[in-house]
């Protein structure tokens, strides 16, 4: 069964680029019919050579009663002789077309006959189909097909390619949200730690390894009783004596009217602190 061109196929003219013309003074252009366009040889050995990609090719001639024999060859593989003589002249048309494995390929045409002309219209080949996103029209190598340009196999529907985001580039995002949140919540923990050691102090005392420092009376308590005389006058309402003992401090404020008089030998007995002073500590 014969298969012929369609309007998704390649079609290539005699004078593409990409057809290679060797020797070219053995070569010329014509016309064929007064109307085509063609290259035409009368030199025995003349060829041509043509690079195509895809899966069938056809070549376009005319006939005529002074042609002769050519060969078409497809790569590497032996040529098929065929002759381009008819009685009379016909027009261009398919001369001679080949299904081959999808792939590159080269073609190459030689003239077998001296003074026998061999002619090239044009080549149609058939392309690697490749679908769009879209789902419309093969991709397209080589020279303009008949028809419409195919749309790039890698376009989308709305014209852009859009890749995917690596799995390794979201591991990594998660991972330094993760650190960030990790080095706000220390952030806040340490923050309430400094405010919470900063306001537990007292200002007018300190301990430290079993020491008072910075210790002070009330202004109407004893300043130094160790080296004041000692006195048996009872104290007066109001007067307090404050001392601290570990980390706890206490005050004892005693009215007149509540407590019996004490001497001052038995409040400095009665006050730790009173004592160190007495002795001349610190």
């Amino acid at each position: 069964m014969s298969i012929h061109p369609t309007d998704q196929d390649v079609n290539v003219s005699y004078n593409d680029p990409a057809v290679s013309y060797l020797p070219q003074l053995y070569w010329k252009d014509s016309v064929s019919g007064g109307k085509t366009g063609i290259k035409i040889s009368y030199n025995v050995s003349a060829y041509l050579v043509f690079n195509f990609t895809g899966s069938h090719i056809w070549y376009f001639g005319d006939f005529n009663p002074d042609h002769g024999n050519c060969s078409f060859a497809i790569d590497d593989n032996p040529p098929t002789v065929f002759s381009t003589y008819f009685q009379y002249f016909l027009n261009v048309q398919v001369l001679w077309d080949q299904g081959v494995t999808p792939g590159p390929h080269v073609l190459t045409i030689t003239n077998l006959e001296d003074r026998k002309p061999v002619t090239v219209a044009s080549f149609i080949y058939r392309p690697l189909t490749t679908a769009t996103a879209s789902g419309g029209t093969p991709a397209q190598t080589g020279s303009s097909p008949l028809g419409s340009p195919a749309a790039p196999a890698n376009s989308t529907a709305g014209g852009q390619s859009k890749p995917p985001l690596p799995t390794g580039a979201i591991a990594g995002l998660a991972v330094g949200l993760a650190a960030l949140l990790c080095s706000v919540v220390l952030l806040v923990v340490l923050l309430r730690r400094r405010h919470r050691h900063g306001s537990s102090g007292s200002p007018a005392m300190n301990y430290v390894d079993g020491t008072v420092t910075n210790y002070q009376l009330p202004s109407n308590t004893y300043q130094s009783l160790a080296h004041s005389p000692l006195s048996h006058a009872p104290p007066t309402y109001g007067d307090s004596v404050e001392y601290t003992q570990g980390a706890h401090s206490s005050v004892i404020a005693a009215p007149m009217e509540d407590i019996s008089p004490m001497p001052h030998a038995a409040l400095v007995k009665s006050s730790p602190v009173l004592q160190r002073d007495a002795k001349g500590g610190r």
